[in-house]
Order: structure tokens, then sequence, then C-alpha cells
């Protein structure tokens, strides 16, 4: 099953819903969505040295840790809802894939 484009329907500009498209590569929206998690993760970090460093690495036994946890970087207010957007922000694009993969496949075993 060919798409509109492959096809030749509005893929020279003369359909207005293809003329004013964005066209976004493959490699650009992966990377964008494999750096929501990143760089949330990142944030929560630095928010947790900058602003909560004694309370992000206290431990009940008195060991000195010079990095907070993970738990502990991304558990407190607002790291948690940074964290949590970025990982939302991040679950659409994967799905979509994930999807698209499936079609791929689907159609692939159909051939066979």
């Amino acid at each position: 099953m060919k798409s509109l484009l492959e096809q030749g329907e509005g893929g020279d500009g003369s359909d207005p819903v293809f003329r004013n498209r964005i066209r976004l590569s493959f490699r650009h929206a992966a990377v964008a969505t494999l750096s929501l998690p990143f760089l949330s993760f990142l944030f929560c970090i630095i928010w947790s040295l900058l602003f909560s460093f004694r309370q992000t690495t206290a431990t009940h036994c008195g060991v000195v840790n010079y990095l907070p946890s993970i738990s502990s970087a991304i558990g407190h207010y607002p790291q948690s809802h940074v964290w949590k957007l970025g990982i939302a922000l991040h679950t659409a694009p994967r799905l979509f894939v994930a999807s698209i993969y499936l079609e791929h496949y689907k159609l692939a075993i159909c051939r066979i």
C-alpha cells in the first residue's frame, strides 16, 4: 500500500494540504525524542546539586555523598514534575514509531 506522496497525489504542491506541511527528518525526531528523558534527568541532577544539596545527598547512616541518588534527584519538587513531563513527552513519539514498525512488519509478513 503506497502513501499519497508515493502515488503522486499532491506531492507536486498542487494540493493545499501537502503544500504547507512541515518536513522533519527521522533522525532529528529521534534525537529530540530520546534527548527528552536525558535532558530532564540532567536538569534534575543539576537542580538538586544547586538548590537542595543537603536534602538530596543525606543518608540515614551518615555516609558522605557528593552526588544525589537517582531517586532522590527526581523525587522532589520541582524535579519530579520535570522528570514526569520529559517521560510523558517522549512516550507519544515512541509509540508512533512502534506503530509504524508494526504496520511495516505486518505488510512484510503478508508479502511472504
